[in-house]
């Protein structure tokens, strides 16, 4: 996001900040924070949801708020997307994926174990069983490209010598990853489909 790599960091005080290393100029910088109403925030996260830098703030067993900065950089442009409140989520790490086409369900990834859909307005939540899913894992979108993931460049622009082990290796874990990113996506798209989901 922003050309930059991004981390929490927290005073001796508990003050915690959000710090962002500029790939393209190779500087550091503060990411202003949303205005919160605890100072002292003991437990948070950042990830990026909808196009946007999101910052999680937990309040274990009890909710988890969700919040994003709409235009990068700009302090006054953080504002609350959502609360999760249901009790069988509060008490996870969360990381929110997408919404779903009506954006009245976002698809969260809990403790990297589960995957879940979160009904905004009826704060509820159910688990979406997906076969053969690997016992810890994590879920990320991806942006699609025509650029061809097998080509590897130097920066001059000769292609770099091939390593057919390490590459046959990584094309087959990253094509595992896709595919479960792609089931995923294709529930989301069916009108009626036959993925079991649980209580």
């Amino acid at each position: 996001m922003g050309g930059a790599l991004h981390w929490i960091t927290y005073t001796p005080q508990g003050s915690p900040s959000i710090f962002a290393f500029d790939l393209g100029v190779e500087n550091f910088r503060e990411v202003p924070l949303p205005r919160l109403q605890n100072k002292i925030v003991k437990d948070m996260n950042i990830v990026i949801f909808a196009e946007s830098l999101c910052m999680l703030e937990y309040f274990p067993s009890i909710r988890i708020d969700v919040w994003a900065m709409k235009d990068y950089g700009v302090g006054n442009s953080w504002c609350k997307l959502f609360s999760v409140e249901q009790p069988k989520v509060a008490g996870c790490r969360i990381k929110p994926i997408f919404y779903s086409k009506s954006r009245q369900d976002v698809l969260l990834e809990a403790d990297n174990k589960e995957v879940m859909w979160y009904n905004l307005k009826r704060k509820s939540a159910k688990t979406v069983k997906i076969a053969n899913l690997p016992i810890v894992f994590d879920l990320e979108v991806y942006t699609e490209s025509l650029v061809s993931p097998d080509y590897n460049f130097s920066c001059g622009g000769s292609q770099l010598p091939s390593q057919p082990q390490e590459k046959k290796k990584q094309q087959q874990q990253r094509n595992k990853e896709v595919s479960i990113f792609y089931f995923i996506c294709q529930v989301d798209d069916m009108l009626d489909f036959n993925v079991k989901l649980d209580n």
